[in-house]
C-alpha cells in the first residue's frame, strides 16, 4: 500500500494526476478503518502526503497523532 501511495506523486509529477485530485483521495484515506486501525499504513500516509506540502491536510494529521494512529519508529 506505501509503493501505491508514492506512486501517486509520479503520477503528480508525470502530470497525469493533479495535485489537487490526490491531496482530496488523501483526505479521504484518513478516514478509512483500514488506515485509522493501522499505525504503519497511517505513518505511510502522512510520510507520503507530506511530500505534497500538504497544508490542506494538516487537521487530518494533526488528529491522526493525537488519536495515537501513527507507528513513530
Amino acid at each position: 500500500r506505501g509503493a501505491g501511495l508514492r506512486t501517486l506523486l509520479v503520477l503528480i509529477k508525470a502530470k497525469v494526476l493533479e495535485r489537487d485530485f490526490v491531496i482530496g483521495y488523501f483526505k479521504n484515506l484518513f478516514h478509512y478503518s483500514s488506515f485509522e486501525n493501522n499505525n504503519l499504513l497511517m505513518a505511510q500516509l502522512i510520510d507520503t502526503a507530506c511530500d505534497l506540502y500538504p497544508s490542506e491536510l494538516i487537521y487530518e494529521i494533526k488528529g491522526a497523532y493525537e488519536k495515537g494512529q501513527v507507528d513513530l519508529e
